[in-house]
This record gives structure tokens, C-alpha cells and sequence, in this order.
């Protein structure tokens, strides 16, 4: 119940912030509703579950989320807190902060505005969940998965096929897109086939052992 109210209200928070104020982002905004934005959370919070059995509470950092209406997912069902948002859109933050306010009273969440490749010195690097959901749209992970994470951090890192407006680093296929993670220990790895011929890719693993 927890997630369908915060998805509804942050829905229409996050709507109505649009069209008073950014109504330029209104498509930008419909995209990131459709029903494969919450498949692949979906996805990510199953598969860390079934990967991860020490439920404990977790500090987060969630990049390349877009627009976070359904973030809320990764947040309850992976029992995190304390959690970090980064992306390099500035207008994406202020409709995001909107969309999350109702989780807000619950959990704790910030934002920053920065290029997670080329500003990786400024990551929190206390982080004990590392969520990048845009990999297609930055350099090989590889680049910034040997900042100063804890031995045991969890990556829960998405890739893409599909050559689209944005994404400047797609992968052909699960294997190569394993190796740009720059990821040694890996608890899972998979693919799934979503609207207009795209897979995506999912690796779940550390930087060493776990």
C-alpha cells in the first residue's frame, strides 16, 4: 500500500509542478510513466531480493533516474534510507523533489546536480546501494566503480541496446555490457525485451567480493 499512494501522489505533484512551471517537460514527463519504467524497478528490487537475503536498512545512491515517480518502489522494497538522487538536469530535480515529497516524511532524501562520470569526485562514497538506471547515457561505469565504496557496496546498474536521442554508450549485448560495469563479483545478470525491439540489462554484483 505503502507504494501506491506515494506513486499517486508523487504522480500528481510531480504533474502539476509540470504544467504550472516546466510545461516543456510535459512529454519528457509522460515517458517516464510509461508501464516499463515500472517494470524495470520492478525488476531491479526483485532480483536485489533474491540476490541480497540480509534485509537490514541501506544508505542509497540512485543515478539517472529521470523523472522518480516510481523510485518509491526501489526504496520500499529494498529497505533503503538515507537515500542520494543525483542527475545532471536541473529542472528534473526541482519537478523530482515534488514527486517525492510524500515519501519525504518517511525517508531520508537528498539531491544533488551533477555529472556523475565527470564530477565522480563529489559522489558520496558512504553509500551502501549504488542504483545507476541510465547507463546507455553516461561513459562505462568501469570509470567510477573504484571510487572509495565499501568492499561490500551492491551496484544494481541498467544498461540498454537501443540507439536513442541521449544515449552514447549502448551495448550489443548482456555480456559486453557485464564487462563496461567494471563490476568483479556479480550476484546477477540478466536482460529483458521491452517495447520497440529494446532489451535492457540488468547486473547486480560488487567491486570485489561481497
Amino acid at each position: 500500500m505503502f507504494e501506491l499512494v506515494d506513486i499517486h501522489e508523487g504522480l500528481i505533484s510531480g504533474f502539476y509542478d509540470i504544467q504550472s512551471n516546466y510545461p516543456h517537460r510535459t512529454e519528457d514527463y509522460f515517458k517516464s510513466l510509461k508501464h516499463n519504467q515500472f517494470k524495470i524497478r520492478t525488476w531491479i528490487y526483485q532480483k536485489f531480493n533474491e540476490c541480497v537475503k540480509n534485509k537490514k536498512i541501506r544508505s542509497a545512491n540512485i543515478m539517472g533516474s529521470g523523472f522518480a515517480v516510481y523510485d518509491s518502489l526501489l526504496i520500499k522494497h529494498m529497505n533503503l534510507d538515507l537515500v542520494l538522487f543525483y542527475d545532471y538536469d536541473p529542472e528534473v530535480l526541482i519537478i523530482n523533489w515534488k514527486i517525492l515529497n510524500n515519501i519525504r516524511k518517511n525517508i531520508l532524501i537528498d539531491q544533488r546536480c551533477l555529472d556523475v562520470i565527470f564530477d565522480r569526485d563529489y559522489l558520496r562514497v558512504e553509500a551502501e546501494v549504488v542504483i545507476n538506471l541510465s547507463c546507455e547515457c553516461m561513459f562505462d561505469f568501469k570509470i567510477i566503480a573504484d571510487k572509495g565504496w565499501n568492499k561490500d557496496t551492491i551496484f544494481c546498474l541498467v544498461g540498454s541496446n537501443k540507439n536513442d536521442k541521449g544515449n552514447i554508450n549502448v551495448h550489443g549485448s548482456l555480456d559486453e555490457f557485464v564487462r563496461s560495469t567494471g563490476l568483479k563479483s556479480i550476484l546477477y545478470s540478466g536482460e529483458m525485451n521491452i517495447e520497440n525491439n529494446e532489451t535492457k540489462y540488468l547486473v547486480i554484483g560488487g567491486k570485489d567480493g561481497i
